[in-house]
């Protein structure tokens, strides 16, 4: 088995039906009969679907003919929740960046704790994204100099 890209991984879960198939194998081992029920897939697409998955590495196929994920596959689940979690905060996320960007525009930076304050107050109860708020925040402060051209991103590697 190859390597996956992120691009393999990101075309393996683009659909709905494929994400179905995801979350019920994440919640336990699943047989075919059962995931092809549940999605609703015709047995084409459900072994197009599945084979997909295989294939970047997320599910594997274990004894008796059941499915689950593999250790890379609950990472990229886990990181699909979190995506899911970004996206019921999106206006709040926007709102914040509007905040922001309205006074970068101006001229000022809205001062960390004022900023901490407002994420604390809008993202309640949703620590992960609140921390990945906050460490962009800190590194951009001064640990971390920002990107340049010539240093590459992670996903753009990958890709």
């Amino acid at each position: 088995m190859k390597e996956p890209s992120v691009l393999d991984v990101v075309n393996s879960i683009s659909d709905d039906k494929s994400l179905i198939l995801l979350d019920n194998v994440a919640a336990q081992p699943a047989k075919t009969e059962d995931l092809k029920r549940i999605s609703e897939l015709t047995r084409k697409r459900y072994y197009s679907r599945i084979s997909s998955l295989i294939d970047s590495g997320i599910v594997t196929r274990i004894h008796g003919g059941e499915y689950q994920l593999t250790l890379f596959g609950k990472i990229v689940h886990e990181a699909l929740k979190c995506i899911g979690k970004a996206a019921e905060n999106y206006w709040k996320l926007a709102a914040i960046d509007s905040i922001e960007s309205s006074l970068v525009f101006n001229g000022h930076r809205l001062p960390a704790e004022e900023r901490n304050r407002i994420i604390d107050t809008l993202i309640e109860g949703n620590d992960e994204i609140k921390e990945t708020l906050l460490g962009n925040y800190r590194s951009r402060k001064g640990k971390d100099a920002p990107q340049t051209s010539e240093s590459k991103a992670p996903l753009q590697t990958a890709l």
